[in-house]
């Protein structure tokens, strides 16, 4: 187990700086107006991959050792490529994202959420080392093929990120279907299988998730495809890193909580811990701020000169989250979802609420500020609801006794 632990947060760990790269060269070579396309792209996949989970995400892992595996997949299958074509082609006729790249984004997120079906099956199964392998393959493989087309090739424009991607969700796609093909041959039991209920489960996980998303990706479609989205989009994704210390530590609450009964004892370490990650993380905010405005330009280009700035406006509600998505992850353990969509929800009224109006009169430094009250506001009342069911004090937050 803990062998498996820590090759996992290694995994992680290269794949974030893998993603870095990716992020720092397609700035630096493709600009803030292509970066912008890009995003749109991803974002629209991101949904997509987000509303198809209800069946194929992460809330899939509880029942695939009790039921059938073939029919699982089958059934993930069907829905996979039902929820595709149903949902892009919303997406298209509501005109969300851009028309004119509408066939490509139904391909990519088919290939992705395909594959991401797989590794959920995978890690269900307790495949460890393959399931780290495919994590850092795709990262790779994106990396790779886009330095070759861009850099070798010459070729900066959108379609060349695309193909990256179309390579990325391919080959990793292949592996893992060599890899399931061998777990479905050795399926031979006939064990219950309800769908019904897989979706009923997977409903409040990912409507809770999409929330979450929407609370700052909402502000691209209000930005659109320009310069000033690409800008926005680097700054988000650069400032989140800053989230790999608590996701790091997340998935070990998760899985301590979902297997241990000691409540009171595991909610006084759950506590502990999401004040760590706050620390941490408040020591990167710190970081971030003595680093040199000029190293942003450098590295990504002169398009990015208000990166620095954007990230430090965003820096509160990345800080909020860090201290709360540990606590998240206590709820998921205790199968308390709902919480969390409660909170996820609440965060995405704010965006719905405010992000015309700042964004209209602060410009990207108004989406900045929606975004971070948004993430405040969720992990105000994760935390809130944590401390009144645990009877945590307030000063308890300024201890860090464990």
């Amino acid at each position: 187990m803990l062998n498996n632990i820590l090759s996992t947060l290694f995994t992680r760990g290269l794949v974030a700086i893998l993603n870095l790269l990716v992020l720092l060269f397609a700035a630096r070579n493709l600009g803030s107006s292509l970066v912008g396309e890009i995003s749109l792209i991803i974002l629209n996949i991101s949904l997509v991959q987000i509303l198809n989970e209800i069946y194929t995400g992460s809330a899939l892992v509880h029942f695939i050792p009790k039921y059938n595996l073939r029919r699982v997949y089958f059934g993930g299958l069907l829905w996979t490529i039902a929820s595709v074509i149903l949902l892009n082609t919303v997406l298209y006729l509501f005109h969300v994202g851009q028309a004119k790249h509408s066939l490509q984004t139904t391909a990519l997120s088919f290939l992705l959420i395909l594959h991401s079906f797989h590794m959920v099956i995978l890690l269900a199964r307790e495949q460890i080392k393959m399931y780290n392998l495919l994590l850092f393959l795709q990262a790779f493989t994106l990396l790779s093929v886009l330095y070759v087309l861009v850099q070798l090739s010459g070729q900066k424009k959108v379609e060349s990120y695309i193909t990256a991607l179309y390579f990325a969700y391919s080959i990793p796609l292949l592996l893992s279907s060599l890899a399931l093909s061998r777990l479905l041959k050795a399926e031979d039991d006939i064990r219950d299988y309800d769908f019904k209920l897989i979706v009923s489960k997977g409903v409040t996980n990912q409507l809770g998730n999409l929330a979450h998303t929407l609370s700052n990706r909402f502000n691209y479609y209000i930005i659109g495809a320009s310069a000033w989205l690409g800008v926005y989009a680097n700054s988000t994704s650069l400032v989140e890193s800053i989230w790999l210390i608590s996701g790091s530590a997340a998935p070990m609450v998760l899985s301590h909580m979902a297997n241990s009964g000691e409540k009171d004892k595991n909610s006084r370490l759950v506590l502990f811990i999401a004040k760590i990650c706050f620390l941490l993380s408040v020591l990167a905010v710190i970081i971030l701020y003595f680093l040199p405005n000029e190293l942003f330009v450098f590295i990504l280009g002169q398009d990015f000169t208000e990166t620095k700035s954007l990230m430090l406006y965003l820096s509160p509600g990345i800080l909020a989250i860090s201290f709360s998505t540990i606590i998240s992850h206590y709820f998921s353990g205790l199968g308390q979802q709902r919480i969390q969509l409660l909170a996820n929800s609440a965060g995405l009224l704010c965006t719905l609420l405010l992000s015309v109006y700042l964004i209209g009169n602060y410009g990207l430094k108004g989406a900045c500020l929606t975004a971070s009250i948004a993430y405040t506001v969720q992990a105000l009342i994760l935390s809130v609801v944590f401390m009144r069911q645990q009877n945590v004090r307030f000063k308890e937050l300024l201890s860090m006794k464990l």
